[in-house]
Parts: structure tokens; C-alpha cells; sequence
């Protein structure tokens, strides 16, 4: 797995696990903790602590392997935090300005009659751009997605995640 960690708080970090069969953890492709084989406890043998400022955002790179049989992993951090594993909202898959961090990645493509959007890696030659909707509210009456691009015959593919609010 490959992505940013933001810390929550300013201290030293130190990472862990609990895996079978092997796991390292890399901070700014620094090796910080390396496991092979074995253990449901939690462990931090040979851990390198990392001392971050709140808000940091630094890349992680967690690399798994499993041997035989019995499969899992699972990576704590303790220090500046209480010992938990990594909660998802201290991981991104990009780094992003703040006031970024919410919206959908729009890619807007012209149309070429078929109606049919572009694979997953698209095309090229069809993307006219590239960028972060907050909102999905849009009239663009006559006109294009945005100034000086085509008004008609554009497809747009908006992808990323949602959270559902809980009642």
C-alpha cells in the first residue's frame, strides 16, 4: 500500500503490527518497521521512532507478504497518539490543499458519437480537462464546462469516495 499519512499531533511516532507472515512500514522511504513471521500481538521490535508536526503529511509505503496458510496484517501507531491501528482519516490516497479535500475528480471528454466514455485510463486525445467538483450541481445551458472548451458533445466521469452521514 502507498500513500500519505498525516499526523494528527506533534510528537514521536512509532509504527507496529500484528501480521502473518511478513510487514514493513516506510516513512518518507525510511524503513521504520519490519516484522517476519508470525504473531497476533501487537509488536514493535526494532521500531524507528519519527517525530512528525500536527498536520505533516508524509508518504507511507506498507509492504505485506504472506507465505502459507494464515493471512492478515494489521499496523498500529503508538507515541504522540494512543496505540491504535491507523485510522483512515490519517491516510490519503493524494496530498491535497485543505480546502480540497472534498469533491469528486471530475475528467471531461468529448464525445465522439459513440457515447461510450473512454477505458479506465481513458484517452488522451478526448480528455479536454481535468479537476475537483465540489458539488454535483450544473447548468451549463449552451454553454461548455468551462470557458474556451467545446459546448457540445462532452461526456464527464466524476470519481472518488463518499461518506454517508450516520443517523
Amino acid at each position: 500500500w502507498k500513500g500519505y499519512f498525516v499526523a494528527p499531533t506533534t510528537g514521536s511516532y512509532t509504527f507496529g503490527g500484528a501480521v502473518d507472515d511478513n510487514v514493513e512500514v516506510y516513512i518518507n522511504d525510511q524503513k521504520v518497521y519490519s516484522r517476519g513471521c508470525c504473531g497476533s500481538n501487537i509488536d514493535y521490535t526494532g521500531s524507528v521512532p519519527i517525530t512528525l508536526q500536527a498536520g505533516q503529511v508524509v508518504p507511507i509505503r506498507v509492504q505485506y507478504q504472506d507465505a502459507t496458510a494464515w493471512a492478515y496484517a494489521k499496523v498500529y501507531v503508538k507515541g504522540a497518539v494512543p496505540e491504535q491501528t491507523i485510522p483512515r482519516d490519517w491516510l490519503r490516497t493524494e496530498v491535497k490543499a485543505q480546502s480540497s479535500q472534498y469533491g469528486l475528480m471530475g475528467r471531461y471528454y468529448t464525445d465522439d458519437g459513440s457515447h461510450n466514455f473512454p477505458g479506465n485510463d481513458g484517452d488522451p486525445m478526448r480528455l479536454m480537462m481535468a479537476r475537483n467538483d465540489s458539488k454535483l450541481s450544473f447548468n451549463w445551458g449552451a454553454g461548455g464546462p468551462a470557458f474556451g472548451l467545446q459546448s457540445d458533445n462532452f461526456m464527464v466521469r466524476w470519481t472518488g469516495y463518499i461518506t454517508v452521514p450516520s443517523n
